[in-house]
Formats: C-alpha cells, structure tokens, sequence
C-alpha cells in the first residue's frame, strides 16, 4: 500500500507538471546514448590527450633535472680540467724558468771564459810587443852607448872592440 500511494503521488505530481512518461523515457535513453557516444568519442580520446600531456611534462621535467644534473657535472669537469691546465702552465712555466737560468749561467760562463781567453790572448801580445819593443830598445841602446863611448873616448870607432859594447849592454841588463 506505500508503494502504490507513492507512486499516485508521484502520477499526480508528474501530469501536474505535465511530464509524459513515454516521451521522458525517449529523452532519457537518448541522453544516455548519446552520453556512451560522447564517453567513447570525445571522453576517452580527451583523457588520453591529458595523461599524454602530463607525461611529457613529468618527462620534461625529468629531462630538466637530468640536464642541471649533467650541466652541474660538466661544470666539475671544467673547473678541474681548468685547475689541470692551470697547474700544467705553471709548471711548465717553472721549467721554462729553470731552463733560462741554466742557459743563462751557461752564457756568463761562455762569456766569462771567452773574456778569460781575450785576456790572455791580449797579455801575451802585450808580452810580445813589450819582448820586441825591448829588443829594439836595447838595440838602440847599444847604439847609444857605442856612439857616447866613442864620443867621450874621441877615439877611432874601430878600436873598441864589439866584446866592450856588448859587456857594458849585459850590465845594463843586469840593472
């Protein structure tokens, strides 16, 4: 008996709105068809576009760290290789520096024995020089002392004898 009083109420308040069961029914499984047909057209396709959208943005943002990542390793790399370079230029620079220094020292010591060797060269030319620079000199001494002892003696030049000029020269080398 509720149900059947229910469903009067219901008749009642439904031909009052002037709702056709038949024609409400019709709506109703053409609303639900056509709701299966935009599910399976439109629905499907547009969840699908929207997991597809959401992972390739999960990828790019994945794409992203892994590149600050490799980014971050590639800034390592390149400070160390830098640090590499840095310390290599410095001791190469070191090893040009001890290089120089060593050519150098070899150069003033060249140079210095190159002097050393001028010097002595010049000693024993002075040395020569002043051997037959006093040879001439003595020569010309004899000639002196010759010429003042014949002058002083006002002698004939042929009565001294050689021996006499050449032991009074031997004295005078003596001193």
């Amino acid at each position: 008996m509720g149900r059947d009083f229910l469903l009067s109420i219901m008749e009642e308040f439904v031909s009052k709105l002037g709702l056709d069961w038949r024609l409400f029914t019709a709506q109703l499984v053409n609303f639900l068809l056509l709701l299966f047909i935009l599910k399976i057209t439109v629905y499907k396709p547009v969840l699908n576009m929207l997991a597809d959208r959401s992972r390739k943005i999960e990828q790019g943002i994945k794409d992203a760290e892994a590149s600050t990542k490799r980014l971050s390793e590639i800034n390592q790399l390149e400070q160390s290789r830098l640090a590499e370079a840095t310390a290599k230029a410095e001791e190469l620079m070191r090893n040009m520096e001890k290089n120089a220094v060593a050519k150098e020292v070899a150069l003033v010591a060249k140079a210095e024995a190159k002097a050393a060797d001028l010097v002595r060269n010049a000693e024993a030319r002075m040395l020569a020089s002043q051997k037959e620079s006093e040879a001439l000199l003595l020569g010309q001494a004899k000639e002196l002392i010759r010429s003042v002892v014949f002058k002083i003696a006002k002698k004939d030049p042929e009565a001294f004898d050689a021996r006499l000029v050449e032991e009074a020269f031997s004295e005078l080398k003596k001193k």
